[in-house]
């Protein structure tokens, strides 16, 4: 028995837009047709690399937000329908330094990370003379 999968790509981005999933089984020779559930992928319009929502069979979509001169997710907005929002703050090098979730604040973030240099560099000295 197979289960079968359709992946429907934008040719001109190379991304993919739709994926079709069955739910019924078929075999080597059938290809499985039946319990279809789609998911579509949409993208952001200035670039058309990041996908900025989802949207699965039967729920609400999953949107996101980037900051495109990273190139990382700043946001994500949850399904529930309640609007549940989780934000992603990164330094100016692109590495992640926080993660709020809903409840939490930047003050109090969900996870934070802090990233600290130890290399010396030959010559320089800490103290001034």
């Amino acid at each position: 028995m197979f289960a079968d999968k359709l992946n429907k790509i934008a040719f001109w981005l190379g991304n993919r837009t739709q994926v079709t999933t069955y739910t019924s089984e078929g075999t080597s020779s059938t290809l499985a047709s039946g319990g279809a559930q789609t998911t579509l992928m949409t993208y952001d319009p200035t670039y058309h690399t990041y996908t900025v929502s989802v949207h699965p069979p039967q729920l609400p979509a999953t949107s996101y937000t980037y900051d495109y001169a990273l190139g990382v997710v700043t946001g994500e907005t949850e399904p529930n329908g309640s609007g549940t929002n989780i934000t992603a703050v990164y330094d100016n090098f692109g590495r992640l330094t926080m993660v709020i979730k809903p409840g939490d604040s930047s003050a109090s973030p969900t996870v934070r990370i802090t990233y600290t240099d130890t290399r010396t560099i030959p010559g320089c000295s800490s103290s001034s003379a």
